[in-house]
């Protein structure tokens, strides 16, 4: 749920300097593509098979979030930093940055759980396993950005 505001008040904050974005390209859904090669099934499946997830799964899914929580958290930070000019949106990404710390300490506790359980030496694999394969995908991640934000800036 906290995402989804996070969109929407990033979205409105854009719409009232008048800017509308085009659709986001599949190349800048990295997190989509990450769990696609995560060894976890994709959640959709398991809920329509109406059969539960298995404890691997769900860790795969919280390294998975994880990641991308770290991610938007160095980018908001990085960008907080550079409103200073601008107060209004600064607001905007401080409220954000700080639900992201929130984030994280939440999926951190979920992983120390699952170190307890399997170990902690499979949960950091999974992890290392993980945000190399996001680590992978940066290339294609900046390249389609660059392309989205020049058809944005026409």
């Amino acid at each position: 749920m906290d995402e989804s505001r996070h969109a929407f008040l990033l979205l409105r904050r854009m719409q009232e300097f008048g800017f509308n974005l085009p659709r986001v390209p599949q190349a800048l859904d990295r997190l989509e593509t990450l769990s696609e090669r995560s060894r976890a099934r994709d959640f959709k499946q398991v809920y329509a098979d109406r059969g539960p997830a298995g404890d691997a799964e769900v860790m795969e899914f919280m390294t998975i979030a994880l990641i991308a929580e770290h991610d938007a958290a160095t980018k908001l930070h990085a960008n907080h930093d550079a409103l200073a000019g601008d107060p209004g949106t600064q607001a905007v990404v401080g409220a954000i940055r700080q639900d992201e710390a929130r984030h994280i300490a939440y999926l951190n506790t979920w992983l120390e759980r699952f170190e307890q359980r399997f170990s902690r030496r499979a949960v950091v694999a999974a992890r290392e396993r993980l945000e190399a394969t996001y680590e992978e995908l940066h290339g294609l991640y900046y390249g389609a950005l660059q392309e989205y934000l020049e058809r944005a800036a026409n």
